[in-house]
């Protein structure tokens, strides 16, 4: 009795399974003991830690038994009925909808008044914009999958910096910035790209085909943003100097002054990271796991690796309970985030749990 033992991936568990072995997060961690009988809080638990897969003893596998993810997740089951995002159907989106749109014609109007010779917008109306995007929605992972919903809009450069706005006040948070500091995020990333609005349509359209000598033209935006608020003695330095420094890299490769590493505040390196991440999303149009992918292979050595990475973690956590669609047009619901392949995640497909990262002929192609 209990010799035979299979290895699981978490999004294979029942209830009643019992654990061949300790279970470990990737430290090396304890999190549950050998011998320990699976429930629904154990499962919690082990999801909670980030716990790949366990061993369990094969003769305690009840085939009866429902998988833990079909209990953990109530809409599940929609799945193999609803190719569409029932999600997009929710009064709570059609609110988030429409208030963004309402609060993009206020940032606009907040842009021409700084554009202008009166320059006497308050920090407190342009942080107002952003806190009633985030209150019409519950929870964090609603507001990114919200986000990620609305299609690109002609004003992009109004509703990027809308976007940039939340991703700094939710990622300030998570990594534990005091008020005052998130509200400065949040400021910087509703202007940090108010000095576009003096650059030529035709460079803005054709940002990632540029000549030399537009490309010239656009490193200076950075600066034209910077000189747009420098005359308000509302909007204090870290702000100023956030928005400055926004496109800096740390290895001295970015723009408009090449510096480096410590020279680049913490708010303009957590702006950038906000900035470059919505901009392949909501401007380029990448699926949000091509963009985590590509900040992996990319961007170490340019952002602040501290930051970056914890970036990576957090947006990818609140993917969870997204609907994706597969390289094979199938529709799926997130369960699990891989912490050692963020990018390939479990996908939910019907009664069908599919591990991405043992499939390598199939991709998560776009947000559902």
């Amino acid at each position: 009795m209990k010799e035979d033992i299979s290895s699981l991936t978490i999004a294979h568990l029942k209830p009643d399974m019992i654990l061949a072995d300790d279970a470990v997060n990737k430290l090396g961690v304890l999190i549950l003991p050998k011998d320990t009988v699976l429930d629904k809080e154990t499962f919690l638990r082990l999801r909670k830690n980030n716990v790949i897969s366990v061993k369990v003893y094969s003769d305690s596998i009840n085939e009866n038994n429902s998988l833990f993810i079909d209990l953990y997740e109530q809409k599940s089951n929609k799945i193999a009925v609803d190719t569409s995002n029932p999600d997009k159907n929710k009064p709570e989106f059609k609110k988030f909808r429409i208030t963004f749109r309402q609060k993009m014609n206020e940032l606009k109007e907040c842009i021409d008044m700084i554009n202008s010779t009166e320059n006497n917008v308050k920090p407190e109306q342009l942080i107002h914009i952003t806190d009633s995007i985030m209150q019409t929605v519950n929870c964090r992972s609603d507001l990114i999958n919200y986000m990620s919903y609305l299609m690109k809009m002609d004003d992009y450069t109004y509703s990027h910096s809308i976007n940039v706005s939340i991703l700094c006040n939710i990622f300030g948070c998570y990594v534990g910035l005091e008020k005052d500091e998130i509200d400065d995020l949040i400021v910087a990333g509703l202007l940090h790209d108010i000095g576009k609005t003096k650059l030529s349509p035709s460079i803005l359209k054709n940002e990632r085909n540029l000549k030399p000598q537009e490309f010239n033209m656009f490193k200076e935006y950075p600066k034209l943003s910077y000189n747009n608020v420098m005359q308000n003695r509302d909007i204090n330095d870290r702000v100023k100097e956030a928005i400055l420094t926004h496109r800096e890299y740390i290895d001295g490769s970015g723009f408009p002054e090449g510096l480096k590493d410590n020279e680049i505040s913490i708010y303009g390196k957590i702006l950038g990271i906000c900035d470059a991440y919505d901009t392949k999303i909501s401007v380029y149009g990448l699926c949000p796991f091509d963009v985590i992918k590509n900040f992996k292979n990319d961007y170490i050595g340019l952002f602040d690796t501290k930051y970056l990475l914890t970036f990576i973690e957090f947006i990818m956590y609140t993917y969870v309970g997204s609907y994706v669609t597969l390289s094979d047009n199938k529709t799926g619901l997130v369960m699990y985030i891989n912490p050692e392949n963020l990018s390939r995640p479990i996908i939910k497909i019907g009664d069908k749990a599919i591990d991405l990262a043992n499939e390598t002929d199939l991709y998560i192609k776009s947000m559902a």
